[in-house]
């Protein structure tokens, strides 16, 4: 798929994914497509966490309970949308009709909460590893408040188990 405009995650599992998916695009790399910062939690798997109280508050709460040195939900969820205003308006001001942007499962499932034609809260939508996910419409109306008027979920062409 040709772009106008790859934007990426500045961690190094996007960058190389961008590279994979995009040989030829240069992506514009950003700190606000990071993935949700667990804070002491990152890295850890659900058995790890499981008996902690803490954890299963967040599990209940997610948008109220914050991990320990992790990232409150608000947090979260406002700088995905600084970067997100930021990217819709570099498209609009260049005239980029086809921009792609590689991101982490948390980021995508909060643009398609927000973002895609169909309504879901954040916690049903799900970002399956080795798909993308095609939101289509008009930059303008988006800006405006409205949302993608298609979305289409296409499998990845690269492997990914290795």
């Amino acid at each position: 798929m040709k772009l106008d405009q790859l934007y990426s995650s500045d961690l190094n599992r996007c960058i190389e994914t961008s590279s994979l998916l995009f040989p030829d695009q240069n992506p514009v790399l950003m700190s606000s497509l990071r993935e949700y910062d667990f804070g002491d939690w990152e890295g850890k798997q659900y058995r790890d966490l499981a008996d902690l109280p803490h954890y299963q508050n967040w599990i209940a709460n997610p948008r109220t309970i914050t991990p320990p040195n992790g990232e409150c939900f608000k947090d979260f969820t406002n700088r995905i949308e600084q970067g997100f205003n930021q990217l819709l308006n570099e498209a609009s001001r260049n005239k980029h009709s086809t921009v792609g942007c590689v991101t982490h499962g948390g980021v995508i499932r909060y643009l398609l909460s927000e973002y895609a034609p169909n309504l879901m809260p954040f916690n049903e939508w799900t970002a399956d590893i080795g798909k993308a996910y095609k939101l289509t419409g008009d930059i303008v109306d988006v800006r405006r408040g409205q949302r993608f008027s298609l979305l289409q979920v296409v499998p990845s062409v690269v492997k990914t188990n290795g």
